[in-house]
């Protein structure tokens, strides 16, 4: 149960209409769904609500807001773990790193294509198409292998965020490599040269981030599937390439 949630604190419709912004017509509707506590009742004559109703309506607010279908978000509220605050928002944060994620392998693409564009090399349509379709990367359970083994272990990287940005560039590197390779862009050019001189740059951050987490990277790039499969088979052969033109 939510640590700050006072169930057995009663919660009028219009004590909810106030704290929520919703309208009572919003309310009625969010109640017929089934989507508020299922023990609502009229008390009295009046309905009343819990206060773990207004954790129950943003948990709408928020699935609705990035389009989940309707069946899902009942599944969500219906499910008997996400029933505490802390649950409720580790999954909602889980949802939009996965989300942005996404987001920023896109953007990768497009930008890689910008690149290409500028210098007059051909897009690889077909290429970014494969890669809309399947998005490359993994769910965020990644972040487990760059945790201590054991409570008492201590390790040199413990930022998410900073983990968040070296694995991004990770990433966005290996795409712009695959999309450069495919467009036949050769690894002496400027172009290859200059993603050869970033991922030489990344690679000494994670160093200083100690062999723990350097191990960790080199066995992404032997366990993502993703990267054993077209368009991305060959990448790493391509890059040591550009290495040795550095």
């Amino acid at each position: 149960m939510a640590k700050n949630a006072q169930p057995d604190r009663e919660l009028t419709t219009g004590e909810v209409l106030k704290q929520t912004g919703l309208s009572k017509k919003e309310l009625q509707a969010l109640d017929e769904l089934g989507i508020l506590q299922p023990d609502s009742q009229k008390a009295r004559g009046i309905r009343v609500y819990d206060e773990l109703t207004l954790m129950r309506v943003a948990q709408f607010a928020f699935y609705e807001a990035l389009e989940v279908p309707l069946e899902v978000t009942r599944e969500i509220l219906s499910n008997s773990g996400l029933q505490r605050a802390d649950a409720v928002l580790d999954a909602q944060w889980m949802l939009l790193y996965t989300h942005l994620d996404a987001l920023t392998t896109r953007v990768a693409c497009v930008e890689a294509s910008q690149a290409l564009d500028r210098v007059g090399k051909p897009v690889p349509w077909g290429v970014l198409t494969r890669l809309q379709h399947k998005l490359p990367g993994a769910d965020l359970n990644f972040w487990d292998q760059f945790q201590p083994d054991s409570p008492g272990e201590q390790r040199a990287f413990r930022s998410f965020d900073q983990l968040w940005s070296l694995y991004q560039t990770w990433k966005r590197v290996l795409i712009s490599a695959v999309i450069y390779q495919q467009a036949g862009v050769l690894p002496d050019e400027p172009l290859a040269r200059s993603l050869g001189l970033e991922r030489l740059n990344w690679q000494r951050e994670v160093e200083s981030c100690g062999s723990d987490i350097d191990e960790v990277f080199k066995r992404l790039e032997t366990t993502e599937l993703w990267l054993h499969k077209p368009p991305f088979e060959k990448v790493f052969d391509w890059l040591a390439e550009v290495g040795e033109a550095i």
